[in-house]
């Protein structure tokens, strides 16, 4: 995957979304996830990076990605890149 780093990012997000409706005192505070994720950097901005988990590279170099995820910087904890051999 030559031009391609592979990062774990460890991030924070948002939890569960109610399907029905509750009354505010039966409402438990859950907090926020702590999530990881591991992809091919795809492109980074001031706001966000996009990795995908998976690349298919092609002959031409018009290569391919599946499962894109954009995650906002403001959630990152921590992103570390991944020694590829």
């Amino acid at each position: 995957m030559k031009g391609y780093k592979l990062k774990l990012i460890q991030w924070h997000d948002s939890r569960g979304v109610g399907a029905r409706w509750h009354f505010i005192s039966a409402v438990k505070d859950d907090g926020i996830c702590s999530m990881q994720s591991v992809g091919w950097l795809i492109a980074e901005t001031k706001t966000h990076v996009c990795i995908a988990p998976h690349m298919g590279l092609e002959s031409d170099g018009e290569h391919q990605v599946c499962g894109e995820m954009h995650i906002p910087k403001s959630c990152i904890d921590r992103m570390q890149t991944i020694k590829v051999r």
